[in-house]
């Protein structure tokens, strides 16, 4: 081994070892003069403020919201903002609403309160001290939150709806500027300025609407909603002197008529689809008082169940449109298995322009729907059903009884676009001054018992000055072989209509009914449970022939 190399590296071991102790030294040294100046430095009190609060949530209704948050230890009071644009700047904005610049904002939940409906706001919390700088802003974590649409619109009463107006109602006195009226796929068709009168009684009408149609109405503080209803005019109903708009909950009966009496020569009674209308006393409809029972459209018809109707000396009209005439006696709301016997039983003296059945049920009366009976005279100058389905009437009455010993005079019966189903005995007349009887599209089924008669003027010395007139009609199963057809004198037009092979008819028959080969249930569908569509394709009469509900 080199000794001078041995020698150069055992000083440069003792060098360094020199170096760090001298090291070692200066440190402990610094350290220790460390020590004895704590904190000996300037603080920057800006930072000395609160922390920013956590975990906010808003749940609000349409005027208020209730908001939560985890409050600090060492807040005193805190500060809320809402602003309908959105929060960015450090300082309160323009324009936004504050809550607490008066420290009473101590705790969580607290309530905003005076908002506007349907509104979208932007929330944002400071956490704020007596004697520390206030936190940073915390912002609602989903940064905003909207209002509940209000409602302050009542539903529209039946008495405030019209075929062509609307009375649309609101909390009186509320603070509403203008209203919107819309079509279901959300188009306004007209807005509305609300005046003083409009605001202080909170209801206002609208004019112009189209029967039968749906709206949406929506009203507004300036652009703020508050308030909306949906409704559905009434279809065109016959315009009268009276218009009433019966709720389910009305009353048919005596009381109402003698309230009208004397005031109004005409009254439509608007009667809502479904309701039962049900009345086991007599009616007598008030002198010179002419009557629409106006059914309105629905997913059923109004029911009527009347013990009887009575008419007075002079009437012009009596109209039923879209009801059904039931027979059932109803107690409660509930139909029982008792019957009533008449819709009318005319004995008294009268003078009727017209009677009309228009898109009727009529079924189930014990005896018939109308009668004439008795000595004194009664004129009748049209007696019409169109568009009516007519089932399950006794063999007890004709359909039609004219029986007043010639004193009941029906001069015209117009029989159109309906189906007779299960009726025992059809027309009888025995007034010598029956102008005209007129068949026509109709579909007859289950029809006329043994020795009855399909139109009966008692003798064939008699029958209507112009006629009868058969068109476009079936005739499909009679209820006996012994059934009859027509006595009558005068002319029997029939055009196009039909006799199936279980139609069968005694002395007198109806002549000039094109027979069809097959029975009843070979053309109908199921004439049993009263679907009277064609089965049969190829049956001549499928477009032109019988009640056009059935037709192809």
């Amino acid at each position: 081994m080199d000794l001078n190399n041995l020698y150069t590296m055992n000083s440069i071991k003792k060098l360094k070892n020199i170096a760090v102790a001298g090291g070692l030294f200066l440190l402990t040294a610094w350290v220790n003069t460390s020590c004895d100046t704590t904190n000996d430095w300037s603080v920057d009190e800006s930072y000395d403020r609160l922390f920013r609060t956590t975990s906010i949530s808003v749940v609000p209704t349409a005027t208020e919201a209730e908001v939560t948050w985890g409050t600090g230890s060492k807040a005193d009071f805190y500060i809320i903002e809402i602003s309908k644009d959105s929060l960015y700047q450090d300082d309160i904005q323009t324009g936004s609403i504050v809550f607490g610049e008066d420290k009473s904002i101590t705790k969580s939940p607290f309530t905003l309160t005076n908002l506007d409906s349907d509104t979208k706001y932007y929330l944002r919390i400071k956490s704020c001290s007596n004697e520390k700088i206030s936190s940073k802003w915390a912002y609602h974590e989903k940064f905003s939150f909207k209002t509940k649409s209000e409602q302050i619109m009542s539903p529209v009463a039946s008495e405030d709806l019209k075929a062509t107006s609307a009375t649309l109602r609101w909390t009186a006195g509320k603070t509403v500027t203008n209203m919107d009226i819309l079509t279901p796929d959300l188009a306004v068709i007209k807005t509305i300025n609300l005046d003083a009168n409009a605001v202080a009684n909170g209801y206002v009408t609208v004019t112009g609407l189209t029967p039968n149609t749906s709206y949406t109405a929506n009203l507004y503080n300036g652009t703020v909603k508050r308030g909306y209803i949906s409704f559905t005019t009434y279809p065109e109903v016959p315009e009268a002197d009276k218009m009433i708009y019966l709720n389910a909950n009305d009353s048919i009966n005596q009381t109402l008529f003698d309230d009208l009496a004397g005031s109004y020569s005409t009254v439509t009674l608007a009667i809502p689809a479904g309701a039962v209308f049900a009345n086991n006393n007599t009616l007598t409809i008030p002198n010179g008082m002419s009557v629409n029972f106006f059914g309105l459209p629905g997913a059923s018809k109004a029911v009527l169940s009347i013990k009887q109707i009575t008419l007075s000396a002079n009437h012009s009209f009596i109209n039923f449109t879209n009801v059904d005439i039931s027979g059932y006696v109803y107690e409660n709301g509930v139909a029982t298995s008792s019957l009533n016997s008449y819709l009318f039983n005319q004995q008294t003296a009268t003078n009727v322009g017209a009677i009309t059945f228009d898109n009727c049920l009529i079924h189930d009366l014990a005896n018939t729907p109308f009668r004439l009976q008795g000595s004194e005279a009664k004129t009748i100058g049209t007696l019409t059903f169109n568009n009516c389905i007519v089932t399950n009437l006794k063999d007890s009455y004709y359909f039609i009884n004219a029986d007043a010993s010639g004193n009941g005079v029906i001069s015209n019966i117009n029989i159109t676009n309906s189906t007779f189903n299960t009726v025992g005995r059809f027309i009888l007349s025995k007034s010598t001054n029956t102008n005209s009887i007129t068949l026509s599209d109709c579909t007859f089924y289950n029809m006329i018992a043994s020795g009855r008669y399909f139109i009966d003027f008692g003798s064939t010395s008699y029958g209507p000055a112009n006629g009868i007139s058969i068109k476009n009609s079936i005739f499909a199963l009679s209820q006996a072989a012994t059934a009859k057809g027509i006595r009558a004198s005068g002319t029997v037009a029939v055009e196009n209509s039909y006799a199936t092979s279980d139609w069968q008819l005694g002395s007198p028959s109806i002549s000039g009914l094109i027979s069809y080969s097959g029975a009843s249930s070979a053309l109908f569908t199921s004439p049993s449970t009263g679907d009277f569509s064609f089965l049969d394709k190829t049956f001549a009469g499928t477009e032109t022939a019988g009640d056009p509900r059935w037709r192809e």
